[in-house]
Parts: structure tokens; C-alpha cells; sequence
């Protein structure tokens, strides 16, 4: 999954060939690397496909790595932040919207 991609760093790849029990534990492997070639392949077919990702890989870092270690620390961060982001994108585009109806129905002088 991680390998023979040019914009994965091999050392990302050498950290999980060095815990073979990862795929004895995690059953549907997620990582940034894959994600990334999946949006350059166009293989995304909405935002939620992303979104289902990125929480799945999420979701295998805090089950694989014991919690308070700095890897399970760092998953939930990071899962913090992208929720963060996606709920500002929310309201935002929301806000957009309400003010772009507002201009339509409003009468000008």
C-alpha cells in the first residue's frame, strides 16, 4: 500500500514493515500516502469518500497504538483539527449561501 509511491517517504513504509502484527490488528489499512494517490487518480467521488478515510485512518491509529502514546496522542489531534476544519467549512459554505439567497430575495433601490 505504501510502497512505489513517489510523494510517500520511505521511512513511512519502513516503520510499519517493522510491526508485522499492524495487519494482524488493523484489517482495513488507511494511510496518507494512499489517500494522496487516490485524489491524484480522481478516485475520490465526493467529499464523504475522503472524509470516510481520513476517519478510518484515524480510527486505525487510535486502535493500533496504546492510548496516551504519542502516536495515539497525535491521531486524536489530528482528528481534531480535521473535524474543526470540516465544521467551519460547514458553516461557512452555510453562511455563503444564506447570504447569497438574502441578496437574491431582497429588493434594490
Amino acid at each position: 500500500m505504501l510502497q512505489g509511491l513517489s510523494y510517500c517517504p520511505s521511512q513511512l513504509s519502513k516503520v510499519v514493515d517493522l510491526e508485522s502484527s499492524y495487519f494482524d490488528i488493523i484489517k482495513d489499512p488507511m494511510d496518507l500516502c494512499t489517500m494522496g494517490a487516490k485524489l491524484e487518480d480522481g478516485m475520490y467521488k465526493d467529499r464523504f469518500a475522503f472524509q470516510d478515510d481520513f476517519r478510518l485512518m484515524v480510527s486505525n491509529a487510535k486502535r493500533y497504538n496504546v492510548p496516551g502514546s504519542f502516536a495515539h496522542n497525535e491521531a486524536i489531534a489530528l482528528e481534531t483539527f480535521f473535524e474543526k476544519c470540516l465544521c467551519y467549512t460547514y458553516l461557512m459554505t452555510k453562511f455563503a449561501l444564506m447570504l447569497s439567497q438574502y441578496g437574491q430575495s431582497s429588493t434594490r433601490p
